[in-house]
């Protein structure tokens, strides 16, 4: 796919309007988002609070397109703990960037969510919700282990 003709569709649809298929295209040509994730993020009552901040989507896809180079040793020195998930149906790309933070944070936690991709607050939210309270919880307790993929225990 041309990303930067995406880019230009992006801010066409802006121009036209047409905030829902902004949105709805940036999910499924960036971030890969299947239709029936896409189905169930509009029936979330959170989809009017993506169409209402739709107009920075174009303008971010630029500065991202353009400028930002991601350097995962920036992050080396962050040390408080950090949850990453990442669904276990998710492209290999989204798998492996979440991977690469995870190799250079030193407090981070690594989860996998079974038959999820990217929308699992949406598309799994109890299964969701489990692992952020229990990152929580473990957090709070002092736990620091360098959590594993896949659903691995930590």
């Amino acid at each position: 796919a041309d990303a930067p003709a995406h880019i230009r569709r992006l801010g066409a649809l802006l121009e036209e309007g047409d905030r829902d298929g902004l949105v709805s295209l940036f999910l499924s040509r960036f971030v890969r988002t299947s239709s029936d994730e896409i189905d169930a993020m509009k029936e979330s009552p959170a989809w009017s609070d993506r169409l209402e901040v739709a107009h920075s989507i174009p303008r971010e896809m630029h500065a991202q397109a353009s400028q930002y180079c991601f350097d995962p040793e920036r992050f080396r020195t962050l040390t408080i703990p950090i949850l990453l998930l990442v669904g276990d149906d998710s492209d290999d790309d989204l798998k492996a960037g979440a991977e690469a933070l995870h190799d250079v944070l030193p407090n981070s936690r690594l989860r996998g969510l079974p038959g999820q991709k990217h929308a699992a607050m949406e598309t799994s939210p109890q299964l969701f919700l489990d692992e952020v309270l229990g990152f929580l919880k473990g957090s709070a307790e002092g736990e620091t282990e360098h959590g594993a993929l896949s659903g691995e225990a930590s």
